[in-house]
């Protein structure tokens, strides 16, 4: 089968041909010479004259021909090794060694195939841009991109430049390794002689102090030595008087100690009494805020003053429609209860339902627990609704809509409503968001009547688009 050839390995041949064709004509031109004088040594070995007589060989021409032989030995021995050169060359690029090799032979699982060699030069690449650190400086080359870098400025880094950077850095190694010699050498002589100097100037200092005679201490050393002893018997006087004052010291330290000790618990005793009473005057303050929120529950469970009515009610489905709309100030996820008046005004609970869709003439709700079977007619009430009031929120978890919570606040407060901060017996609606079952406030459903909503039916409530 014939092997596909591309323009660069018929370009390699090309070369391949070229060089060997260089070679070999020069190897046979050499043997034609050489074999040209090895003829003219053996038929002109003797030399007849004119007058018939025969003239002995010429020794230069012989040691020539030695000579020659000798260098046609060392051209064919520097042939074989370019040869060998040229072959190794060959294999480590990927190149053909024959016309007759196919691409099947020199596939990418060779060793030295171009991506491997693209990758050795990545490598290099990387090993450059780190560079190599000295004492004083950092040589490095960064102006070469990797071989993976398709942009049209790329800097390639081929064999012949890696060898150029190579030699560049180790002549610039040479030049630092040289200066660091010379500053080494120069501070090598600059310690010498500062060596020397101290050594001087330690003589004399030692001539000045200790004085001229050698077994007497004199000059400034004996003075030194007298104003120690002074020093010294000051020193005890001064020890004696410290430690009389210490122990004065020591007595007035542990009856400090005692008496700190003493306001310390004294201290504690009275944050203790106060957190207690903090603690008493919070859980005062929420009973009573708790008491009187279940007293006004409980006025309006008796009163039972009906907030809307049933229109039409599917108990098959669950379903039912009362007569609210968007100007009563209730929104999806609302609870009412439901109850019918019978014989006599008696007031029956018959079970509680949830705002689904809030229209302009009616709404749309869900029943969530029924005792009896609710009909047309029916009233719904909340005892803490009232359609003129202001609604308080409060938020659990994180708000997921694509507006912010501040954004959010300042929509509840332009309609007229208020968020609490935190939830608390006066809060009416929880609005639940993501994690919300974690956060604090949402635990706080088991002391509040508070209602939960979703963060959606927020959205519906303020007239924005979720």
């Amino acid at each position: 089968m014939a092997a596909f050839v591309t323009q660069r390995e018929r370009t390699r041949r090309i070369v391949l041909i070229i060089v060997s064709s260089i070679f070999c004509a020069g190897f046979v031109g050499w043997g034609a010479y050489l074999l040209s004088l090895c003829t003219d040594k053996e038929e002109g070995v003797k030399v007849e004259t004119e007058e018939g007589e025969e003239k002995p060989p010429d020794k230069n021409v012989e040691k020539s021909i030695k000579q020659l032989e000798k260098e046609l030995r060392e051209f064919e021995d520097n042939f074989e090794r370019l040869e060998a050169s040229i072959v190794n060359f060959i294999e480590f690029v990927g190149w053909r060694l024959r016309s007759s090799d196919t691409a099947d032979r020199y596939s990418h699982t060779v060793r030295w195939y171009t991506e491997v060699v693209q990758k050795e030069m990545d490598h290099w690449i990387e090993t450059l841009q780190r560079g190599w650190q000295t004492r004083t400086e950092t040589i490095n080359v960064t102006k070469f991109d990797k071989w993976g870098d398709q942009k049209e400025t790329a800097v390639r880094l081929h064999i012949t430049d890696l060898f150029a950077e190579l030699k560049k850095i180790s002549e610039s190694l040479d030049v630092i390794r040289k200066k660091e010699e010379e500053i080494k050498a120069k501070a090598v002589a600059e310690e010498k002689a500062a060596v020397d100097r101290l050594l001087q100037v330690e003589a004399e200092n030692r001539k000045r102090i200790e004085g001229d005679k050698p077994d007497q201490l004199g000059g400034i050393l004996g003075a030194i030595v007298k104003e120690l002893q002074n020093l010294v018997e000051g020193q005890k006087r001064a020890h004696q008087q410290v430690g009389e004052k210490e122990e004065v010291l020591l007595v007035k330290q542990d009856e400090l100690a005692l008496l700190k000790d003493r306001n310390i618990l004294e201290f504690k005793k009275r944050d203790a009494e106060i957190d207690v009473y903090r603690i008493r005057a919070v859980e005062v303050k929420k009973a009573n805020e708790l008491e009187y929120e279940v007293k006004l529950l409980a006025e309006e469970n008796e009163k039972m003053d009906p907030d809307a009515r049933v229109i039409m009610a599917d108990n098959e489905n669950g379903i039912v429609y009362v007569d609210f709309t968007h100007k009563h100030r209730v929104f999806p996820g609302m609870q009412f209860r439901v109850f019918e008046v019978g014989k006599g005004g008696i007031k029956k609970d018959k079970g509680m339902v949830k705002l689904l869709k809030i229209g302009e003439e009616r709404s749309k709700a869900i029943v969530v627990g029924s005792a009896q079977p609710i009909k047309s007619g029916d009233y719904l009430y909340e005892p803490r609704f009232i359609d003129s009031r202001v609604n308080t929120f409060a938020f659990a978890g994180k708000l997921v809509g694509r507006l912010s919570k501040d954004e959010v606040v300042s929509r509840i407060e332009a309609k007229g409503d208020r968020l609490h901060p935190k939830a608390r017996v006066s809060t009416h609606f929880l609005v639940c968001g993501e994690g919300y079952e974690n956060d604090p406030e949402y635990k706080l459903l088991d002391e509040y009547p508070i209602q939960t909503i979703r963060e959606r039916d927020l959205y519906v409530y303020l007239g924005i688009e979720w």
